[in-house]
């Protein structure tokens, strides 16, 4: 699955976007996530990371196994994102975040962890 995000996304966006892509009839538990945040206006605050984060574990089930890359160049985000990587820990999947599109294809191209 391939999403890009742009202009000032909210929290009730992203929860919805990942909430119509479990539910979608052909989703499937272990798929691989390339989510590009380049175009993101406004970064995520802690709070809205944790949000996002319980989300997540509350979909552990459709999430096991997954990986999600996500792709910013900001700085401001890269943290934002890292930290939403530690705060979804508990979600049995791998989310990485990287500062290019070369690197999160080359993660997903590798095969999953056996943790995952």
């Amino acid at each position: 699955m391939v999403a890009t995000l742009s202009g000032e996304v909210s929290l009730a966006e992203m929860l919805d976007a990942i909430t119509a892509s479990v539910s979608h009839p052909d989703f499937e538990p272990g798929f691989d996530v390339y989510s590009d945040h380049t175009g993101i206006t406004r970064v995520f605050t802690t709070d809205q990371a944790r949000r996002l984060a319980g989300h997540l574990a509350s979909l552990s089930e459709q999430m096991a196994g997954s990986r999600w890359a996500i792709v910013t160049d900001k700085e401001a985000s890269f943290g934002m994102m890292r930290m939403l990587s530690v705060f979804a820990q508990e979600v049995p999947m791998e989310l990485e975040v990287f500062r290019s599109p070369e690197e999160a294809e080359q993660w997903l191209s590798l095969p999953a962890s056996p943790s995952a």
